[in-house]
């Protein structure tokens, strides 16, 4: 069949590179095949034809060597054939169609020309004898008909336009997690836009980056006073619904046309694809990247460490000059005044000194004193601080009184004149670039928020492990689970932006306030606002800024953090337990081996749902939203107290058990580098060795 293309060799194509079944399928003429319900399979490497079928609508086959020599033989009835046509005879065929459908213009006479019977000007003819034929009756439409093509050619087809929702997001890993100031900057970057339903890839780039990324940039200045700058040169615009990565498409193809296009409904053009805009617009956002998110948070929290670092020092300065201002006026109630009773004083000379005679003094207590009404001449502050006045007379009370020495007495108004005589140097100057900078954070609104706690409801479940061994393996053996019969109700208070109280290598504490809501006798949770350190894993990463599990996997981790404590305090107490056990029976330990006695951190699993279930999805998702491991707030060096167990089992037992901390090759090592001490001795324990 000349001038048709039956068969195309695909062995060069890139889908060479991976293995695929004869699509003939159980008609494969291949014998050796060994499923004969599918057809051979082709590897790569091995040549695989393509056969194009009698109908034009479905599309080709891929076929192996026996089937492509089939084909072949059969190509008439087998396969579609394409003509090529006569090119010279078509287009000689066009240019006459063109030349017929010309419309000759009406016959036209010049003056001074002869017109003969066979149409030459040879001979002249009188000025009077023009033709009789002109313009046709038509011709007086023209200025009717110009102005309508002139309206038709500057009017193209029916709008069809789109709304576009333009948005900020930001990268974690390749997912999306929200925009990138939350709420408060969320709505001040946002655009919409209308734009044809034809709009280009390369055009939605524009839109997106020239409605945005202004915004954007004004929005990190006013935030970082314009100290940082994101690196644009890696953005993204993506479809926030799909996810879709607009860069990868072709730049002149439309995107969201084909999407527009819905089945009719209309009688006239039922059943064919009409254009239909959506009610709801195209979501697109404009993605940072996860470097450069990663960049600006490291950013923001250097920034924000600075600042709390400032305000501390500004309020150690503060509370020192209190402290010191206290100390040089003190209040009247905690004077103590020296009176003398009418009958056992002389008179006081003209001078206004106070003269003492041999009789006993009294003080007045500060109780007292304060609860004596003062009377017109009461003595004010500025009166204790005078030497050369007297000290006025007040009631003496029945009660709380001491008597006191004359000596003593000297001692005391000798003292008070010595201070009253010291220079005041209360007065600090103050430095002014550091006034100024104190003002500004203390007196910004984000600063002043921060110290807001937040406040959750949790599900308190408390880690209590069993006194007796013996009991958790008779029962086969037990782990700590959150079970809901012994939840306990409660809140927990945390401070956001408060520093945490460390970091560890894969999980970080933070300063928190527990109130449950049946106050229990053990230490934790025994007072209502009581102060607890809120652990959370987060992932061990080589970056500085902590990423958090999602809800399940955090949870998981807690619960084995739980069960370390659970096993640990268990086999603690077993540990007593012998101990006591075998001094019971034997003698007392000698003076050099003390029995510490030591214990486990209270601690437990807290648990915080989410408020309310999303009542549009129909699938089955848990209301978990995050997790704490709760344990009692220690100081440095509080010796009695044991945090992060960890139990170590021999290798030889199921792997995986107690946490990755569980290393089996230190199991093994522990009885050659273990060395006896007076404890193994004392007990009787046997050597390991």
């Amino acid at each position: 069949m000349s001038g048709s293309t039956l068969f195309a060799n695909f062995t060069d194509d890139s889908s060479d590179q991976e293995p695929v079944v004869c699509q003939t399928g159980a008609r494969c003429y291949t014998r050796d095949r060994s499923d004969l319900t599918k057809g051979l399979l082709i590897l790569p490497g091995q040549p695989r034809f393509r056969v194009e079928n009698l109908s034009a609508v479905s599309g080709g086959r891929l076929v192996c060597a026996a089937c492509h020599a089939h084909y072949a033989r059969k190509a008439s009835s087998s396969v579609r054939a394409t003509f090529r046509g006569d090119l010279e005879g078509e287009k000689e065929s066009i240019r006459q169609r063109n030349i017929q459908g010309r419309v000759g213009g009406p016959r036209v006479s010049l003056p001074n020309q002869p017109i003969s019977s066979s149409g030459s000007s040879s001979a002249p003819i009188n000025p009077g004898q023009y033709s009789s034929q002109g313009y046709s009756a038509a011709h007086s439409q023209y200025a009717a008909a110009r102005g309508a093509f002139t309206k038709s050619a500057y009017t193209g087809m029916s709008p069809q336009w789109i709304t576009l929702n333009i948005g900020v997001r930001y990268e974690t890993r390749g997912r999306p997690t929200g925009q990138v100031f939350g709420v408060c900057y969320g709505d001040t970057i946002h655009e919409g836009k209308n734009v044809p339903a034809t709009i280009t890839a390369s055009e939605i780039i524009t839109a997106v980056f020239d409605n945005v990324a202004p915004k954007l940039r004004q929005a990190i200045a006013q935030e970082t006073d314009s100290q940082f700058v994101f690196d644009e040169s890696n953005f993204l615009v993506r479809d926030t619904e799909t996810w879709i990565n607009v860069h990868a498409e072709l730049p002149g193809s439309s995107v969201l046309y084909e999407r527009c296009l819905k089945t009719s409904k209309a009688r006239a053009d039922k059943g064919q694809l009409v254009f239909q805009r959506p009610r709801k617009p195209f979501q697109f956002a404009l993605v940072i990247d996860a470097k450069e998110w990663l960049r600006y948070e490291n950013y923001r929290d250097a920034r924000e460490l600075d600042t709390l670092s400032i305000q501390d020092n500004a309020d150690t300065v503060s509370s020192a000059l209190r402290s010191h201002m206290v100390q040089r006026a003190p209040e009247p109630s905690a004077l103590k005044l020296t009176v003398l009773s009418a009958a056992e004083t002389t008179k006081e000379p003209s001078n206004g000194c106070l003269t003492r005679s041999k009789t006993k003094s009294k003080t007045a207590t500060a109780s007292s004193f304060s609860s004596v009404r003062p009377s017109r001449s009461a003595p004010s502050l500025q009166d204790f601080t005078q030497p050369d006045q007297a000290l006025p007379e007040s009631p003496l009370p029945s009660s709380g009184t001491r008597e006191i020495s004359s000596q003593e007495s000297s001692s005391k108004i000798a003292t008070s004149k010595k201070r009253a005589a010291s220079p005041i140097d209360d007065y600090h100057p103050v430095d002014q670039q550091r006034l100024r900078k104190a003002l500004s954070i203390g007196g910004s609104f984000p600063n002043i928020a921060r110290a807001l706690h937040t406040t959750e409801i949790i599900q308190f479940f408390r880690i209590t492990g069993t006194s007796d061994l013996n009991n958790l393996l008779a029962n086969g053996g037990q782990k700590f689970v959150c079970d809901i019969a012994k939840a306990e109700a409660g809140t927990l208070s945390l401070q956001p932006s408060e520093k945490p109280l460390g970091i560890g290598s894969f999980k970080s504490a933070h300063s928190a306030f527990l109130t449950l809501s049946t106050l229990p006798t053990t230490p934790l949770g025994a007072l209502p606002n009581q102060a607890v350190a809120a652990k959370r894993m987060f992932k061990n990463n080589k970056n500085t800024v902590l990423i958090r599990f999602n809800p399940i996997d955090e949870y998981a981790h807690h619960v084995s953090e739980a069960n370390l404590l659970f096993w640990g305090t268990t086999l603690l107490s077993f540990v007593y337990s012998f101990v006591r056990n075998y001094i019971s029976k034997h003698v007392a330990p000698p003076g050099d081996l003390p029995i510490f006695e030591v214990r486990f951190v209270e601690a437990g699993v807290a648990l915080v749902h989410n408020a309310a279930a999303d009542g549009k999805s129909s699938k089955m998702m848990t209301s978990l939203r995050r997790s704490y491991l709760i344990e009692e707030l220690i100081g440095t060096g509080s010796g009695n107290l044991l945090t992060d167990p960890q139990v170590m089992t021999s290798p030889t037992l199921e792997r995986g058990l107690f946490g990755g901390g569980n290393s089996g090759r230190f199991f093994e090592k522990f009885p050659e580098q273990h060395v006896c001490s007076g404890y193994c001795k004392f007990f009787g324990l046997s050597s390991l060795m």
